[in-house]
């Protein structure tokens, strides 16, 4: 074993016959198993830690201390062996836990000696392969009990019980298909064959990988005693029965009392009972005096007390008797068996019967050669001790070493195993025929069927005629005879060792299969070039059986046709006929229409004829005429039928001909009528003009009559009644009606009349009927009797304000009324009534449905939020329904307004703070105002002295002054604000009627200096003292004496023997800015680290500490006598061809000693094998005194095999005199031999086929809803929202980002793949509404959105979440189409109103009414600018109850989550965050259950808040967070959901926050590591910011590249993720379909080769169903096959097969042979729609390459050969070539077509035909830069 160093851990090498492997960690290592073969391989599971044996020889390396179950796929690097590969991935799956199938057992191989005795019925059950870890020593077998079916080399059985093997079929057992296609373990089973219906995919995970493992495997340490340990547990009103062994079982109590159990004995059992929680736990059949103290483990000691005292006194059972094993022995003997007796024996006779299982296990003999395997159960009666097992020795005459198995006892009932493990030794009595004379070797011969797919394993069994005490080898080597080595079978050619005893080996070898029609075929296997035997028999002859029969006639088949018929003449209709396989001879077959509702002769040519297809031809076409016409009529049909075939079989004989019908009926246009309307004026006639248009113009007249009717209008009084005709001329398509209307001074409602048209000619009648509306414009002359408007402004903030109006009637009722006024400010927001018109600054307003009527001095009132104009909140020229309000025209006040004022404060007195009130004009009467002073943050009487009064305006003035006097002062403080309010005028009305007085401070702090002592350093000496001196300093010199107290601490220094501790006072004397304090250290000679001390400062007089703790080092200078290192350096050699070659290793010593240095050497494998490639050794290396160099030779073998370069081991170790520094070198044996014949190997890439898939889903849930504090899915289970936001709609490019690189389902999948469960989806105003094609969107990556609108593209978005089961949260992130959140931090603005706001949630919340995918509504983002319940017009609450009451109108399944505000009572948080007034006003919805409180939450680096500068932030953050938000969880609120919180980690502040806050989601709220949440609930749940990486403020989970994720936060998130309980138990999906490519070399190179390689996709629609991929294939010196695997995107469409290729290309140091590989993706998901035609026809034995042959600045020639793997030739070809460039010109061949994706091009006229096994070429001139990596060549 050897292990190699990374930085992500260890990687350990595994050999079966090196030592154990001790120090493994399964979080982070890897093990290699090198290239070791299933058949030499097993992995077991074993009480020391997982083992890896040799089924042969028994040897068995241990990786101590981890079990199987502790390891992952990632504990692997990739594993070579593909077989072994698969053995020991289901050894592991079974491990990890596996669901159970009905009537399915399951073999295993795994756990040593372990015996499964099952029910079976073979009428219903079957036995599961699938998690069996290998392919050797299997075998079944009848017993008393049942059929056992056993591994010998593990000894592990499945005995079925009452079922005998004459019971059993084949179709009782499953198997993947390697198993039995490949190595065929159902032969040693006993069943000759296996149906394609018992071979299953084997469904596990596979195991070896390039990810280093970040955890261990689910499973315990193997402690190396078997036993369970029961946790006792709260389960309310549950009985729970235990099978208690307490020979090795324990019973945790874990933090239980004495009070809260009791303990009894019931009929023989011992009952635990949980007080006052009607549970109870029953040990069956165990009595309380069969319990140890040591059976119990309690953390509490009155539980332990209890339990001690309660075992004392009860009665003590006689002990169970123990099992012991003895070891056996016997003599082989000549022939026949001879019988081992192994004795059983029990301590003590039993009262009862006794029993124990027992099975074999090879050590170095072997079961089926040596012994006879034996599976079975041994009992004891009553007072019986002992007992034999008997296990059949094999006689033989052969000279051989004594030999040896195991026996295994297991499963005891009535007693315990003490000792259950024995050898049994075969002892040989067979003499040496011939001493002296070395053993004989043979080979035997060996017959297989070869199989139809894949390859078969054999093995060819090599014998010795008698054991040899030495290490015996001998070179092997097959060859043709009949059979074709690489085709028919697989090459050998090695060595085979014998260690000394050992009399037989294998030689593993492997035939491949086929289905060709052919005799048996032969091959040898010679041997030679033995060591230390002779070969008698060297030459084996292998048999491949033919199981092919003769193929069946390919079949014919008629595909149907469609063609339009065209007007005249005729056209031909081709039917294709295949033939499903070329024949080597001809096929032929007639052909004859037939009449459907086409008639031949009239509407097509009826036929008869014969199809002949030349031999390797499989399509012909049949083509009838098909006659054109003008008649309008259905499409109709025919037929063409197959009959009489020569050389093939019908399959689809018949085929319908459709001829298309193209002649439509003349359309006729429609004739309309529009609705008009006109003023009715006050007298006079108005002409009413009516549009009467035809929807097209005709070629001929058409006319229409029409006539007047009455409405509300009355002709002859209202409007002049009217008939006539109107005519339309060819071509005109528009007409008028003019109908007189009366004017009057009537005040009246809007009358109505109609015009109907009838008698259409050459038309006919679309709309028919037009309203006209006759506008009534007369008033009455009073409003209502003296109606009036009363107008005051509510709020003034000087860009704002908000008013209310007041409309009272006067003596009479309004039944609807209309304001106008004139002002200069913009109406933004109006309630209670409605804007009819604004032009320049009259506003035109009216009452609404709900409050057009107003009693007799009855009122009602309406408001407004408006911006100010140049005329402030003032408004005059009040109308009610057009009359003055009031009855008169009142005359126009002028207006009153105050301005701001500011003054010093001053030091001492008063000053003056003048406020300017100003009259907007003069009057002609006086006005006075009130006035009066107000606190701000100015306090009266300390900051300045109240004042309020009245001001009078005389006639003509329009300026005063309002003195307030400010109080001055030393005090240095914040500017002050004081009010000054007008209130009361006479002769005016106010405009800014309150102003701010700002106070501004003039006093500065005095500056105090501060003090810091500096860090120190000394170097210690050898002797006596030296001086540490630490600097202490003022940040400035004081005006007078400073002083402050320092003393010494110890660090890792101590005081007395290190240095000698101080302490006192410094003094700075006025002026003095530096100090210093001296420390005496200690000198000495001690070798020691550096050590430290510190000097702290404290009680400061006259300055502040700022840094206050100086580090004093003390500097070690002795050093200890140097010891010399010793290292071994790399080494390299030639291996030649024969013989052996030196590989000397360079020992040498850092320098010379005086005395002698030892230490031990050994050679270890790496990826050469000792014996075969060099000759092992060890030994010990001796320097004498002066020496500093040796050499260790290691002998290493020469050979011819072409093969990679290989390396061992020389590792140092157990130094004396010396310490090693380096103590592994590298042996590299350099490989000189090439391959024969010194050409260039060819590569090739095979096709592939896999199925789609389905993608992985989360599971269904239903709706939520909410409980307490708690979320909860349909049944009530609690539920967590643990997701992520992507963002992206609410932009300017109207959709998620990320989508002009990747796949939305890709992207979504990976999401859900990552564990999150639930994505939020900010979307803006705009979006909802804009009619364009979403932007920024690859629609190669996205075929299925192009064309779509934003809206559309959130449909699809919603559509794929629900279709794999991840959660939509809408969030209404901003009204305008931009970043971030909306820049008023309100939920509307001028252009979008509340109304339209809450409009666009409905049509939302009906739009995905019936989805459960989406699950709720965040009704918006942030409105950090709201308030919160003070009713006004920005109160967040009061708008999010509305709207939230509007969602639930229309679909009440929705959660509706309301963010928080930014600032409530003074108190900041982050925008979003701040929910503290939810405790004062709670939001109320109409639908109960359904609220959830939003918050967002982020870190110091997107802004350092306040909370973040404390030392102890981190500890204060739960805090916060309770303060905030939390608190609404804590106290039962209601839910709450952090809606964002995000970091890019880099701030250190950030990582204390991240904790904080994960912790706090996951229920651990002071995140001390203990959850603080009941079981079965969850914390508060929570969406990431964000998915994407372009997030300034945080980056994404993805990184820049928008594919790979930051595991930096998901080593945060994972932990507090939390998937949805499923609702019925659906879900799940197959991820992780790959399609794997093989690339092979036609021989193997003797230097590196490599080729380059991209996937291409023949259409837009197809690149979505796998990930392209491109890249380089390196082949090492030997290697002959790579793999290129490229990922299948599963889905759930019903869908055509797909194609997609993948291409070759620029090789190097090889020949391309066939460059492009085919895959087809197979789809599992029912039948598509509508059947998808492949783009472009593919021939399998075209095969070409593309090479550039120059290239320059603006273009390239390059050259295309096309070579025909084939054995026909072909008749013509096309190349399809992809690439984004422009061909200019071309030669030998001809352009076809062209398009976006690239060019189908197709052979010349002399060159169409390309002969078997031929090429040909062409070439062609293009412009720009070839990549190679985006041409792709599909023939």
């Amino acid at each position: 074993m050897a292990d190699t160093s990374t930085s992500s851990g260890r990687i350990f090498v595994v050999d079966t016959a090196g030592a154990d492997i001790i120090g493994f960690d399964p979080a982070k290592d890897k093990l290699n198993l090198g290239d070791n073969s299933v058949h030499n391989f097993i992995v077991v599971d074993t009480p020391t830690g997982v083992g890896f044996m040799n089924p042969w020889s028994g040897e068995t390396l241990i990786v101590q201390g981890v079990s199987l179950a502790q390891l992952t796929i990632d504990s692997f690097v990739p594993i070579v062996n593909d077989h072994l590969r698969q053995t020991l991935s289901g050894a592991l799956a079974w491990e990890h836990g596996i669901v159970p199938a009905p009537h399915t057992v399951y073999a295993r191989s795994h756990e040593l000696g372990q015996i499964d005795k099952v029910a079976f019925d073979p009428a219903t059950d079957v036995v599961d392969f699938r998690y069996f870890g290998t392919r050797e020593q299997i075998y079944m077998s009848d017993s008393s009990e049942g059929v056992i079916i056993s591994n010998s080399g593990t000894g592990q059985a499945l005995i079925l019980l009452g079922v005998t093997k004459a019971q059993l079929t084949v179709n009782n057992f499953v198997f993947y298909s390697a198993e039995v296609r490949e190595d065929r373990v159902h032969l040693q089973l006993g069943f000759t064959t296996v149906p394609d219906s018992q071979v299953i995919p084997q469904g596990v995970e596979i195991a070896g990988t390039n990810t280093w493992p970040t955890a261990a495997g689910s499973g315990e340490a193997p402690s190396g005693v078997t036993g369970t340990t029961y946790k006792i547990e709260w389960h309310y009103d549950s009985s729970t029965t235990l099978a208690f062994n307490p020979a090795v079982d324990k019973l945790d109590f874990g933090w239980f009392k004495a009070n809260e159990f009791d303990i009894s004995e019931v009929n023989g059992s011992t009952v635990i009972s949980i007080t006052n929680n009607h549970q109870t736990y029953t040990l069956t059949g165990v009595k309380i005096g069969a319990l140890a103290i040591n059976n119990i483990i309690a953390l509490d000691t009155s539980a332990r007390a209890e339990w001690q005292s309660t075992i004392d006194a009860a009665p003590k059972p006689v002990a169970p008797p123990v099992i012991n094993l003895s070891d056996a022995q016997v003599v082989e003997g000549d022939a026949g068996a001879a019988q081992m007796l192994f004795t059983v024996s029990l301590s003590h006779a039993a009262d009862g019967p006794v029993s124990v299982s027992y099975s074999t296990l090879n050590g170095t003999a072997t079961a089926g050669t040596d012994y006879t395997s034996a599976v079975g159960t041994v009992t004891f009666a009553a007072g019986e001790t002992q007992k034999t097992i008997a296990i059949a020795v094999t006689g033989d005459t052969l000279h051989e070493l004594n030999e040896a198995f195991s026996l295994q006892l297991s499963a005891p009932s009535g007693a315990t195993i003490n000792d259950g493990s024995a050898v049994g030794t075969i002892i040989d009595n067979d003499p040496d025929p011939s001493p002296g004379v070395p053993p004989k070797i043979s080979i035997a011969d060996i017959s297989v069927v070869e199989g139809n797919t894949d390859m078969a394993h054999f093995r060819f069994q090599v014998t010795l005629d008698k054991a040899s005490t030495e290490t015996i080898t001998v070179h092997y080597a097959s060859s043709d005879l009949t059979a074709t080595g690489g085709t028919d079978y697989e090459i050998l050619d090695g060595t085979l060792t014998f260690a000394p005893g050992e009399t037989t080996q294998t030689i593993h070898a492997h035939m491949y299969s086929d289905t060709v029609v052919e005799p048996d075929e032969t091959y040898k296997v010679n041997l030679s070039n033995p060591t230390n035997a002779t070969i008698a028999d060297g030459t084996a002859i292998a048999t491949i059986v033919n199981d092919d029969l003769a193929a069946p006639l390919p079949t014919l088949a008629l595909a149907d046709a469609a063609i339009s018929e065209g007007n005249s003449g005729s056209k031909l209709l081709s039917f294709t006929v295949t033939l499903s396989a070329a024949s080597a001879t001809a096929v032929s077959v007639s052909y004859a229409t037939g009449d459907g509702t086409a008639t031949g002769g009239s509407d097509y040519t009826a036929g008869t004829g014969t199809v002949t297809f030349a031999p390797g031809e499989t399509s012909k076409t049949i083509q009838v005429a098909v006659k054109g016409d003008t008649v309008v009529e259905a499409n109709e049909t025919f037929t063409v039928t197959l009959s009489a075939p020569s050389g093939a079989t019908i399959a689809d004989g018949s085929a319908i001909g459709t001829i298309t019908n193209d002649d439509v009926a003349v359309v006729v246009p429609t004739v309309s009528i529009a609705d008009a309307s006109v003023v009715e004026g006050n007298s006079g006639t108005t002409a009413l003009s009516f549009v009467v248009s035809l929807s097209a113009a005709s070629t001929s007249a058409v006319s229409v009559s029409y006539a007047t009717a009455n409405g509300t209008a009355t002709a002859g009084s209202d409007y002049t009644a009217k008939t006539g005709t109107v005519t339309f001329a060819p071509g005109e398509t528009s007409k008028t009606i003019q109908v007189a209307v009366t004017g009057d001074t009537a005040v009246e409602a809007n009358e109505t009349f109609t015009v109907a048209l009838s008698s259409p000619s050459g038309a006919t009648l679309g709309h028919g009927t037009a309203t006209a509306t006759i506008t009534n414009d007369d008033v009455s002359s009073t409003p209502g009797g003296g109606a009036v408007v009363d107008y005051s402004v509510t709020s003034n903030w000087g860009a704002g304000f908000t008013a209310a109006m007041t409309v009272e009637a006067g003596a009479g009722a309004l039944a609807g009324w209309t304001v106008e006024f004139d002002a200069g400010f913009t109406i933004t927001n109006i309630w209670n009534a409605t804007i009819v018109s604004h032009v320049g600054t009259h506003y035109v307003l009216k009452n609404m449905s709900y409050n057009a009527s107003v009693g007799a001095g009855k009122d009602t009132s309406f408001g407004f939020q408006a911006t100010a104009g140049s005329g402030g909140t003032a408004a005059s020229g009040f109308l009610i329904n057009g009359q003055p309000s009031g009855g008169g025209l009142p005359p126009t006040l002028p207006t009153l307004s105050v301005s701001d004022a500011s003054v010093l404060e001053g030091n001492s007195g008063t000053s003056d703070l003048a406020f300017t009130v100003a009259l907007s004009a003069a009057s002609a009467t006086a006005v006075t105002v009130a006035y009066g002073t107000a606190n701000g943050t100015a306090t009266a009487g300390s900051d300045f002295t109240a004042a309020s009064g009245t001001l009078t305006f005389a006639p003509g003035e329009t300026s005063k002054v309002v003195h307030v006097a400010v109080t001055g002062d030393r005090t240095v403080e914040a500017n002050e604000t004081l009010a000054l309010k007008l209130s009361a005028p006479t002769g005016a009305t106010l405009v800014r009627a309150t102003a701010t007085g700002t106070i501004t401070n003039d006093d500065a702090a005095v500056v105090v200096p501060t003090v810091s002592v500096s860090d120190a350093s000394v170097t210690e000496g050898n002797s006596g003292t030296k001086d540490l001196v630490f600097n202490v300093t003022l940040s400035q010199a004081a005006t007078g004496p400073v002083t402050l107290r320092y003393a010494t601490a110890d660090g890792t220094a101590t005081a007395g023997s290190d240095y000698g501790a101080t302490s006192g006072t410094l003094t700075f004397a006025a002026g003095e800015t530096s100090k210093q304090v001296h420390v005496q250290v200690t000198g000495d000679t001690l070798v020691e680290g550096n050590e430290t001390l510190s000097l702290t400062l404290s009680s400061p007089t006259g300055a502040t500490i700022a840094d206050g703790s100086g580090a004093g080092l003390i500097t070690n200078d002795d050093v200890a006598p140097v010891v010399p290192t010793v290292s071994v350096a790399d080494a390299s050699v030639n291996e030649g061809a024969s013989g052996i070659t030196d590989l000397a290793f360079t020992v040498s010593l850092s320098k010379a000693t005086t005395a002698p240095v030892s230490l031990h050497y050994a050679t270890a494998d790496g990826t050469a094998t000792a014996g075969s490639d060099y000759v092992a050794g060890s030994g010990t290396i001796t320097f004498a005194a002066g020496e500093t160099s040796k050499v260790v030779h290691v002998q290493v073998n020469g050979d011819t095999a072409v093969e990679a370069n290989e390396t061992l081991k020389l590792i140092l170790s157990q130094p004396a005199g010396a310490t090693i520094a380096t103590g592994t070198a590298t042996g590299t044996i350099v490989n000189d031999d090439v391959t024969p014949g010194g050409g260039t190997p060819a590569v090739s890439i095979g096709d592939v086929t896999v199925t789609e898939g389905n993608p992985a889903v989360a599971t269904a849930t239903g709706w939520f809803s909410t409980s307490g504090n708690q979320i909860i899915d349909a049944d009530g289970n609690s539920v967590q929202i643990a997701g992520v936001n992507w963002f992206g709609f609410e932009s300017n490019t109207g959709s998620p980002h990320g989508l002009w690189t990747r796949g939305y389902k890709e992207m979504m999948q990976q999401m859900l793949d990552e564990g999150f469960n639930t994505i939020r989806l900010p979307f803006s105003s705009d979006m909802l509404h804009s009619t364009g094609q979403a932007g920024s969107i690859d629609y190669s990556k996205n075929p299925d959105l192009k064309g779509l609108t934003s809206l559309q593209v959130m449909d699809k978005i919603v559509q794929y979440a629900d279709e794999i089961g991840i959660k939509i949260i809408l969030d209404h992130h901003r009204s305008s189409a931009g970043d971030g959140t909306s820049a008023n931090g309100l939920w509307y603005d001028s252009s979008h109103s509340e109304a339209s706001w809450i409009a666009d949630w409905q049509m939302l919340a009906t739009r995905y009414a019936g989805d459960t995918s989406v699950i709720g509504a965040d009704l918006h983002n942030e409105p950090y600018n709201g308030t919160w319940g003070d009713g006004g017009t920005n109160d967040w609450a009061r708008a999010a109850t509305a709207a939230g009451n509007a969602i639930g109108a229309v679909n009440d399944n929705w959660l509706i989550f309301v963010e928080g505000i930014g600032t409530y009572q003074g108190q900041n948080y982050w925008w979003g965050g701040n929910l503290m007034g939810v405790r004062d006003h709670p939001i109320e919805l109409n639908v109960d259950n359904k609220l959830v409180y939003s918050a967002h939450d982020y870190p110091n680096s997107v802004y350092a808040q306040p909370w973040f500068q404390g030392a102890n932030f981190a500890a204060d953050l739960p805090a916060k967070f309770d303060q905030m938000w939390g608190f609404i969880y804590k106290e039962q609120i209601a839910p709450v959901y952090i809606g964002e919180f995000g970091t890019k980690l880099t701030d250190p502040k950030d990582v204390a926050w991240f904790k904080a806050i994960t912790a706090y989601l996951g229920g651990d709220f002071n995140n001390d590591g203990v959850k603080d949440i009941s079981a079965g609930e969850h914390g508060p749940s929570w969406t990431f910011w964000s998915w994407n990486p372009n997030s300034s403020d945080t980056g994404g989970i993805l990184q820049n590249d928008w594919s790979t994720v930051n595991e930096n936060k998901m080593v945060y998130l994972t932990p507090i993720e939390a998937p949805f309980p499923a609702l019925d138990g659906s879900g799940g999906g197959v991820p992780g379909v790959h399609a794997d490519f093989q690339v092979t070399l036609s021989q193997a190179a003797s230097t590196a080769v490599s080729v380059e390689y991209h996937t291409v996709a023949p259409d837009a629609a197809s690149a979505a169903d796998f990930t392209a991929s491109s890249g380089t294939v390196v082949f090492q010196p030997g290697e002959t096959t790579k793999v290129i695997s490229i990922a299948i995107t599963a889905d759930k469409a019903a869908e055509a097969t797909e194609h997609f290729a993948v291409v070759l290309s620029n090789p190097v140091g090889v020949s391309v042979a066939k460059g492009t590989g085919t895959g087809t993706i197979l789809d599992n998901d029912g039948t598509p729609s509508s059947p998808t035609t492949p783009t472009t026809p593919t021939h399998t034995d075209l095969h070409g390459t593309l090479t550039v042959v120059d290239a320059w600045n603006s273009g390239f020639n390059a050259n295309i050969s096309l070579h025909n793997d084939g054995t026909i030739p072909t008749s013509g070809w096309q190349v399809k070539v992809e690439m984004p460039n422009e061909i200019s010109s071309i030669w030998n061949a001809q352009i076809l077509s062209h398009d976006a994706d690239g060019y189908v091009i197709g052979n010349a006229a002399w060159n169409g035909t390309v002969g078997a096994d031929a090429e040909i070429s062409f070439g062609f001139t293009a412009t720009g830069h070839l990549d190679p990596t985006h041409v792709g060549l599909l023939f």
